[in-house]
């Protein structure tokens, strides 16, 4: 069905989704060629590091770092973000630092909020209504980065004030075969080198029953974690730092004492 084809029955399909709501998709082609062109997977509940010293984030979506240009991408061809769902495009902010956009879409009747982030080229308007499998643009940018794209598929659940893990509520007729190819992605970036951070988020977290999530659902203010040991050394070192600025302030003023001091004396 193509989307004004859709525009026309939207009503229907949403009376037969608002209830059960699903995803039909991970936000990229997985059948496609851009897929192959992906050099990092970072999974839903990924511990990171951010910019600042010692403080890390945990990831509340699934993340796609693309190749653009040689080796594996010597086309410089653009990976295509589609819609996981059937919604309507709720919103598009313009990301000034990473000059790139965000997509909302929502589900009327649904608690739930898709959020496909990093997104160029955008090839939808606030309003429309939208299918899985919808382009909606291309792969974003990363900051400060000419070879190598990126988007990330996030979903929020309003009510409960949450984000899921994407096959938390993904289309059963389907999830098995999408949480095989997550598996054999993680599996094929480990053993490949194409790996261009050293990280390795790569695998099965057995302590949740899908693929690449270490949990069902995270907080919305799930906020950051701070290194304990890098953080104490951090403090240490600011309060050695304050302290030698109180010292070197209380020392010359002393020292200005004694001179206005000793000039008086004088006098």
């Amino acid at each position: 069905m193509g989307a004004a084809a859709f525009g026309a029955t939207y009503g229907v399909i949403i009376a037969k989704y608002d209830k059960e709501f699903y995803i039909y998709n991970l936000g990229i082609d997985i059948d496609g060629e851009g897929f192959n062109y992906i050099t990092e997977f970072f999974t839903f509940g990924e511990k990171i590091e951010t910019d600042v010293p010692g403080t890390y984030k945990i990831l509340p979506t699934f993340e796609y770092q693309m190749s653009y240009g040689a080796p594996l991408n010597p086309e410089n061809a653009e990976v295509t973000v589609i819609s996981p769902c059937y919604g309507r495009v709720n919103r598009i902010v313009y990301q000034e630092y990473t000059d790139d956009y965000e997509i909302d879409i929502v589900s009327p009747g649904s608690r739930y909020l898709i959020v496909m982030d990093h997104v160029n080229n955008v090839q939808v308007n606030v309003g429309d209504n939208v299918i899985p499998h919808q382009p909606l643009g291309k792969a974003g940018n990363i900051h400060g980065e000419q070879s190598r794209k990126r988007t990330e598929l996030q979903i929020k659940d309003n009510k409960n004030k949450v984000n899921v893990a994407p096959f938390f509520v993904f289309d059963p007729d389907h999830k098995g075969y999408y949480e095989d190819v997550i598996t054999q992605l993680m599996h094929d970036l480990s053993i490949s080198g194409r790996s261009q951070s050293g990280l390795e988020p790569y695998r099965f977290v057995p302590e949740t029953p899908y693929a690449g999530c270490y949990f069902e659902t995270l907080p919305f203010d799930n906020g950051f974690e701070f290194d304990e040991q890098l953080g104490l050394a951090l403090i240490i070192g600011l309060v050695t730092l304050v302290g030698t600025f109180v010292a070197g302030t209380i020392t010359v003023f002393v020292m200005r004492k004694k001179n206005i001091a000793g000039a008086n004396s004088i006098d």
